[in-house]
């Protein structure tokens, strides 16, 4: 894998991946193990804020993190990404930002 972009905390990659107020990420085994771990997601989870479900099209990123409007570890007063250091997603890291 290609050493990540250093982070322009313009939001893209967590805006971008929204449709019709629906957030949907595509994530690894690995990714939905280590995101399932984190007490932020399981906080988030038992409100109902999010859900790691079967993804249904790539067989690289077989699970979808699923929430309602953006991704709810974005913070978009601060523009950042609430699990940036703990954990970010392999689709994040490899997101293009737009120059």
């Amino acid at each position: 894998m290609e050493p990540a972009a250093k982070c322009k905390r313009c939001g893209q990659c967590c805006i971008n991946l929204t449709e019709h107020g629906r957030f949907v990420l595509p994530v690894s085994r690995v990714d939905a193990k280590n995101i399932r771990a984190l007490p932020l997601f399981k906080e988030y989870q038992k409100a109902g804020k999010i859900a790691i479900k079967k993804g249904e099209y790539d067989p690289l990123y077989p699970y979808d993190l699923v929430a309602n409007g953006l991704c709810p570890f974005y913070d978009p007063e601060a523009r950042l990404c609430r699990i940036y250091d703990q954990y970010r997603p392999t689709t994040c890291v490899k997101f293009q930002c737009p120059d």
